[in-house]
């Protein structure tokens, strides 16, 4: 198995473990997410998607009317496939996500993503 650092800012960072021992799946994406971040604002259109808190809390958003989840560690939830979705961290959170396929990870949701980008604005200045 090996661990891929993929991005890090302000917000945190973006980590993958891929290799044989994952299979069926791809990747395992780790996202740390400093509390008033927000990450997401994207929708798969193959796959279901696997999320997994292993610190913090987040409000985790989902489907077009934006149903709300909050999302303490310990607690996992299954986004079905075509759903868009996006998550605030309330506090310095880490989570794991898997399901999509790779090239699935760069479909966006734009109203969500949009959201995403003003929360991520804000909390910059």
């Amino acid at each position: 198995m090996k661990l891929n650092n993929i991005h890090k800012d302000n917000r945190g960072f973006i980590k993958t473990l891929t290799g044989k021992e994952i299979k069926p799946y791809e990747e395992i994406t780790i996202f740390e997410t400093k509390k008033g971040y927000a990450r997401g604002g994207c929708i798969h259109n193959k796959s279901s998607e696997h999320i997994c808190v292993l610190k913090g809390e987040i409000d985790f958003f989902y489907t077009e009317t934006e149903t709300q989840l909050t999302m303490n560690a310990g607690e996992s939830f299954t986004i079905p496939c075509k759903t868009p979705h996006y998550f605030i961290a309330l506090e310095d959170s880490v989570l794991l996500e898997w399901g999509p396929r790779v090239e699935e990870k760069n479909e966006k949701y734009q109203p969500f993503r949009d959201k995403v980008d003003s929360i991520n604005e804000t909390k910059d200045k």
